[in-house]
């Protein structure tokens, strides 16, 4: 149906015709043509129709078609603005008439409607406070009234629904005035002891909603209610009252009952022993896992260690087996028979590796037992979640839980209940994730894991036999993936062979039960995915060793039965797995890359097997072209690893064929260029002459498809055919043979012509590559083949030009470029000067004229530099093999230098000059006797400040060729010549940074001691730029001699002086980039500085706000590269930050600009950094963080008057929602509320733009949290649906999706409908006041566009990213998506520490 269009002028009379009429279809377009109309922003309604518009609501609402009573609640939510105040009031009364009449059957949508009225306004708005007046006092009447069965109870829950909206939305007007509060709590405690459970929780909510707001005697008397209500001589429908309440407010507030824990906590855990009620104790563990969550681990304290034994202790609570004695059950629980019969393999067994045994046996000794009103599952099931809540809030603990908790962790995943095995899964899933982040903090942890790892496979193998269900495999295949990651090649052949026969059944299961409905084969289509995902890490990260060859043959034929699925997504995953197993089928010697010792013929069957289901699978015409992609991915990994093992000749040929073929399709054309590239890279394929000889004859073809390919504007073709050219080139100089590229008419009329299109600095990285293949065309092996002529025509009509471009400075392309040079003048070492020539004159061609008096433009340095630097590689090049050739060409540069000195036209020429000579003064020494330093050291005193800084370059790269003839005198002229002082400290940076990167500092040991003297000597004289170049200076030289420097400069950071502080930071950044970390120079420094980072981090506090803000930078850094560094101060380093993070009102100042008065806060630079600090340790050093202070901390800043600093808060908050989304939707509340601060804040149309761009820019930020919030709902219910994984799905079982051909206003507002709804899944708890808060940005299109865009983009990176949700120890979704492996399983491949991903992972 095409979208209504909004009438020029909306007819009143015409809506009221339709809202008239019998017709349920046009009352319900009545309301959406008034909608549409609303959202205008100029539209309003004539006061004439005010009355009865109101009228036509209150009619509406009482509809009989459900549809127009739901629609009419959503046009209120636009109309209230627009009503008048008066009409709002009396609407909102008449409904609440109707909520409060038992008899009236239309009381459900009066309700909802009430409730959209509410939640329209703005919180703490006028109206909304008007409301609460009027509509409080009558809530809580009717509430005590239904006491006497005055009202019937369905009344009661719409009531307190209405009234904890209220108090949401009004919490500040009720914060302000305490004694409106008093009525409330009073009618909400009578209310809690009603008999109707959903009227008490209710009452509990609203209570809770209040509390925060609470003044503190009120705040005193409720939770001491609560502690009442608890108490043991109390009935139990009272006891669960109590619990549930204080559960309630430890989630809003627990700070206001840190003074309590002493008496709650062990009420809490005596009454989980001592009561018989099952559900009073499920209520008591969600308590304990509010208090782990919500209370930080200083202030819980001793606590933690009785609560996580109390947990464990009912993590085996089963009164109905508990006459069942180990000795009852037997077996063996090694695992199963990749063929799939389970005789005995599949029994369970109660026995552990070291003789003791497990608690639970496998479900088969159970003999079915069932007990309907048994809910005891309830009680182990939140046993584990409060063991999962400890263990992802206190990581440092690790090695505790291994050692405590584990053992029956591990033991209870045979629970007899499926959803407490599940529980239990995705509890070690967690746990498995919180090791790999703890590994530096908590190394035990992963010794641990290691010792228990054959103990957990093998408990996980009974588990997941042919007889498991769908859900405990889709969960623990999410396990066994996690455990690949965290603890790679530990696995024996026993255990490997245990993992084999879990993929088998996975995938048996899942073929056998997705026959049927469409809905049920693509679960199980899910299933198989997930046992493909757990294959490819079972390949992966486990040695070929492990893998005895039936295991190995048996896993590959089970894996190949899921070939021909219906899902093409299966076949991919099969396709991947085979890509994976390679590798382990076939395994190469790192240093050679030719088959291991002992792996050359033994499994040439299975590779050809292999061959052969991917070979057809690329010949067939009806494959979808992901699965081609796949295809033609393992076809490159077998060809390096397998290019000798075809069948015969014919076979090659025939697959080289369809590889080709497969250039034509665009769609597969980037992964066909690639596995032609591995014909030309393997070794393994070069092991073969006569296949040699069949790859030499198609070359000539090849070569010149991948020319074809280089216009094309897809980037990875591009990127991909210009590599698979270079790998040719060297193909055919390593094999001697240049002729196979093509005769010399081909390479120099296609070829070459192609390759100079591409040398342009639109894309440096392909560039980069262009210039390495003519690099290759230069060798003297190609020197026959006629394609130097090709090449000068490269080089004088594109290369001289390149050479000018400053976007090459400090790039691969540069490198490239100079390597060209290089291999140009080694060819013809005549042609040097000519060249140079050639670049010299078209870089002051080009730059003629734009030079004013002695300044040179900013664009026009970095081109004379990067011309220099290409002068200077040409020279060098021709100097490897005849060095008069480099000094003649020295000399000529020094003495133009010397001629041109006085000249101001002359700026450029001399700029350019200097710049060649340091280039070369850099690749080697300059000769003394052409008196380079005088010369330099005159232009000492040019008017050009761009000639003296050069200068000052140059005389550095000079001076490091001889430390002992130069470095007196620069010292000395430091001392004695104030005018030159600030260039010779430039210059003795880079004599400096000359030993340093050459990690040959410790040649500076000797005049150390001089050269400290003489920099601190002129700290206090300098400006700030000197003082920023010594700090510079001063960071190289302390890798002359650490020992003694490092500690000097670190005293020196106490000094009272700002300005000494300031360069103390500034030398230790500089100390820390000036190497490479993992070079000696570096290694030494750092284990000096490690134990003394806390002199540094004093500097962090410092008052003077330029030296906070300074060392805080420096901080950011080190967490950034060196985050080992921090390991020791984390405890105090943490909370030093978040306290610098908060507004400090030192620092703050009130400015008068003309009426108004502006609070300025000078600290707003230091805070960011501190934020910025924040953000980096969350990615860097997650294991030291407390998540709970973490969360509270940050969000306290999301109110912060400074906008840049909220901006900053809601970075922050975006990442957290992502790693620990429990914590951080407890906060949601007050996330939602700020956010809807900042949104109603628009700016006057008188504004300035600026402050319209920060209020689009913070409006923006807002939205993308909350649609992070949004996204958190899903990743902490753990509900395998969660997951953003795209699914394989027909028709009959997709979602809805825009409409094809339909227009794009059409498919935007579908798109915003599917993105703003909340999803109706039992499994995933959606905070209140984040439901409403979509529901309102759904009435409002600017808003509701934004917040689309912003969600589409988070679910685009949680679906590409490889960063998982690090190990803050989050509520991580243990299992899969409903079609695919979950983020657990997909995160982290870039990680450096790591086992790379098999290739064939990426597609």
């Amino acid at each position: 149906m095409s979208t209504p269009t909004v009438p020029a002028q909306f007819s009143w009379n015409a809506f009221f015709e339709k809202v008239d009429n019998p017709d349920s279809d046009y009352r319900y377009m009545a309301l959406k043509d008034l909608i549409l109309a609303m959202r205008k922003s100029d539209f309003t309604i004539p006061q004439t129709e005010d009355a009865r518009l109101r009228a036509a609501f209150l009619k509406l609402v009482k509809d009989k078609n459900s549809e127009v009573q739901t629609q009419a609640s959503r046009c209120l939510g636009f109309s209230v603005h627009k009503i008048s105040e008066t009409g709002i009031l009396d609407f909102a009364d008449n409904l609440f008439h109707i909520v409060a009449n038992p008899h009236e059957t239309n009381r459900d949508s009066a309700a909802v409607a009430l409730k959209k009225v509410v939640e329209s306004f703005p919180a703490n708005s006028a109206t909304s406070r008007k409301l609460s007046d009027k509509l409080v006092p009558k809530l809580t009447a009717l509430l005590l009234e239904a006491e006497g069965a005055k009202a019937a109870q369905e009344v009661q829950v719409d009531v307190l629904d209405i009234l904890t909206e209220v108090l949401m939305r009004n919490s500040a007007d009720l914060a302000r005035h305490p004694e409106k509060q008093t009525p409330i709590v009073s009618c909400l405690r009578r209310v809690q002891t009603y008999n109707r459970q959903v009227v008490r929780k209710r009452a509990t909510l609203s209570l809770a909603t209040l509390f925060p707001h609470m003044p503190n005697e009120l705040a005193e008397s409720v939770v001491t209610g609560a502690i009442d209500l608890f108490a043991a001589r109390q009935p139990i429908d009272a006891q669960r009252t109590g619990i549930l309440t204080l559960t309630a407010l430890f989630q809003q507030n627990a700070e206001r009952l840190s003074t309590k824990l002493s008496n709650i906590i062990p009420s809490i855990l005596s009454r989980i022993s001592d009561t018989e009620d099952d559900e009073l104790r499920e209520l008591c563990l969600q308590a304990l896992e509010a208090i782990v969550v919500k209370v930080n681990a200083t202030t819980l304290g001793a606590f933690l260690d009785e609560i996580l034994a109390k947990a464990l202790e009912f993590l085996k609570y089963d009164p109905n087996m508990a006459a069942m004695t180990d000795d009852e059950s037997d077996g063996d629980d090694n695992g199963m028979d990749i063929d799939g019969d389970d005789d005995g393999d599949d029994d369970g067994d109660m026995m552990s590796d070291d003789g003791q045994s497990d608690e639970f046996g496998d479900d088969d000794e159970y003999g079915g037992f069932t007990d309907d009103e048994d809910v005891s599952w309830k009680v182990r099931r939140h046993s584990c979640r409060v063991i999962s809540a400890c263990v992802d809030t206190r990581p440092g603990r690790i090695g505790d839980v291994y050692r405590k908790v584990t053992p029956t962790l591990f033991g209870c995943i045979r629970d007899r209940e499926e959803s407490v095995r599940i529980e239990v899964i995705q509890a070690v899933t967690r746990l498995l994730t919180q090791t790999e982040g703890c590994a530096q903090i908590a190394p035990e942890g992963l010794q641990l894991l290691r010792q228990q790892i054959p103990r957990l496979v093998r408990i996980l193998g009974s588990q997941m036999g042919p007889s498991a269900t769908a859900g405990v495999r889709q969960y623990g295949f999410a396990l066994l993936c996690e455990l690949m990651h965290v603890a790679p090649q530990t696995l024996t052949p026993e255990l490997v062979t245990t993992c084999s026969a879990v993929v088998a059944h996975g995938l048996s299961f899942g073929t056998q039960h997705g026959k049927g409905s469409s809905h049920a084969a693509a679960a199980n289509a899910n299933l198989k995915l997930s046992a493909l995902a757990f294959a490819r890490r079972l390949f992966t990260y486990q040695l070929p060793t492990a893998f005895t060859p039936a295991t190995l043959n048996k896993l590959v034929v089970a894996i190949t039965q899921s070939t021909s699925d219906r899902f093409f997504k299966v076949t991919v995953g099969v396709l991947k797995s085979f890509a994976a197993a390679i590798p382990v089928i076939r395994p190469l010697d790192a240093s050679t890359d030719l088959p291991a010792p002992g792996a050359a013929d033994s499994q040439h069957n299975l590779l050809l097997k292999v061959l052969a289901g991917v070979s057809d699978m690329l010949s067939a015409s009806d494959t979808d072209v992901e699965v081609k992609n796949a295809a033609l991915a393992v076809i490159s990994r077998y060809i390096q690893h397998a290019g000798d093992v075809f069948v015969n000749e014919q076979s090659l040929q025939t697959v080289i064929e369809m590889v080709q073929s497969r250039v034509d399709n665009e769609l597969t054309r980037a992964r066909a260029i690639d596995a032609l590239k591995a014909l030309a890279t393997s070794k393994t394929f070069a092991q073969q002459p006569a296949f040699l000889n069949i790859l030499a004859a198609r070359i000539p073809a090849i070569v010149q498809l991948c020319v074809g390919q280089l216009q094309r504007k897809d980037r990875a073709v591009r990127i991909a055919s210009i590599e698979t050219i270079v790998a040719y080139i060297d193909f055919a100089k390593v094999h001697g043979q240049p002729q196979v590229l093509g005769s010399g008419q081909d390479l120099t009329q296609n070829l070459v012509p192609a390759l100079q299109r591409l040398l342009t600095v639109d894309d440096l990285a392909i560039l980069a590559r262009s210039l390495d293949a003519l690099a290759l065309l230069v060798n003297p092996a190609f020197a026959n083949t006629g394609v130097r002529v090709g090449l000068q025509r490269v080089v004088d009509n594109t290369l001289i030009k390149l050479a000018l471009s400053p976007l090459l400075t400090n790039t691969a392309a540069m490198n490239s470029l100079a390597q060209f040079w290089i291999a140009l003048v080694a060819s013809n070492p005549p042609s040097a000067a000519t060249l140079a020539g050639q670049i010299r004159k078209s870089v002051l061609e080009t730059y003629a004229g734009s030079a004013k008096s002695e300044t040179i433009p900013a664009q026009a340095r970095s081109a004379f530099a990067a011309a220099g630097q290409s002068i200077a590689n040409i020279y060098v090049g021709a100097g490897a093999s005849n060095r008069d050739t480099l000094d003649a060409a020295t000399k000529a540069l020094l003495q133009s230098v010397q001629a041109q000195a006085s000249k101001l036209t002359s700026v450029m020429t001399t700029y350019l000059d200097l710049h060649t000579i340091g280039e070369i003064a850099r690749a080697t020494p300059i000769a003394q006797s052409q008196q380079p330093t005088a010369i330099v050291l005159a232009l000492f005193e040019s008017q050009s400040e761009d000639i003296r800084s050069a200068a000052a370059f140059v005389f550095g790269t000079i001076a490091s060729s001889d430390l002992n003839a130069y470095l007196p005198s620069v010292l000395s002229d430091i001392r004695t010549m104030p005018t030159r002082r600030f260039l010779l400290l430039h210059s003795l940076k880079e004599i400096l940074a000359r030993f340093v990167t050459t990690e040959q500092g410790a040649q500076l040991g000797t005049v150390a001691s001089n050269i400290w003297s003489v920099l601190f000597e002129y700290i206090q004289n300098g400006d700030e730029n000197v003082r920023h170049v010594i700090g510079e200076c001063l960071g190289r030289l302390v890798h002359a001699d650490p020992e003694r420097l490092l500690g000097e400069l670190l005293g020196r950071a106490a000094d009272p002086q700002p300005h000494i502080r300031g360069v103390v930071v500034v030398a230790i950044r500089s100390a820390l980039t000036a190497v490479a970390s993992n070079s000696t120079a570096g290694k030494l420094f750092e284990s000096l500085l490690r134990p003394r980072i806390a002199a540094l981090l004093v500097l962090i506090e410092d008052q003077d706000l330029r030296v906070r803000h300074s060392a805080l930078l420096a901080l950011n850094g080190i967490a950034s590269n060196q985050p080992y560094l921090l390991e020791g101060v984390t405890s105090t380093l943490l909370p030093t930050l978040y306290r610098l993070a908060k507004v400090n009102p030192q620092y703050v100042r009130v400015v008068e600009m003309g009426p108004f008065k502006v609070n300025i806060d000078d600290a707003i630079e230091a805070r960011q950094a501190a934020y910025h600090t924040i953000y980096t340790l969350i990615d860097t050093m997650p294991q030291y963080i407390e998540p709970t202070l973490l969360v509270t901390s940050v969000v306290e800043g999301i109110t912060d008057v400074q906008k840049d600093a909220v901006l900053a808060v809601h970075q922050i908050l975006t990442k957290l929602a992502r790693i620990v989304p429990t914590l951080v939707l407890a906060r949601a509340d007050a996330i939602v509320a700020a956010a809807r601060v900042e949104m109603d804040a628009r700016p006057k149309e008188t504004a300035m733009k600026q402050e319209f761009e920060k209020y689009q820019s913070i409006v923006e930020s807002s939205l993308r949290l909350v649609a992070m919030l949004y996204l958190a709902c899903n990743m902490s219910s753990g509900s395998p649906s969660s997951s953003s994984t795209a699914a394989p799905t027909s028709a009959a079982t997709s979602p809805a999706q825009p409409a094809v051909g339909g227009s794009h206003q059409q498919q935007l507002q579908q798109q915003q409908q599917q993105a703003l709804n909340v999803p109706q899944d039992s499994n995933i708890q959606f905070p209140d006041a984040l439901i409403a808060f979509l529901q309102y940005i759904r009435g409002a299109q600017q808003f509701s566009r934004i917040y689309t865009e912003q969600l589409k983009d988070l679910q685009q990176e949680e679906t590409h990213s490889t960063i998982g949700r690090g190990s803050l120890g989050a509520y991580v979704s243990g299992g899969g998506s409903e079609f695919g492996p979950s983020p657990v399983m997909l995160r982290r491949a870039n990680t450096t520490d790591r086992i790379q991903e098999a290739a064939g992972t990426r597609f």
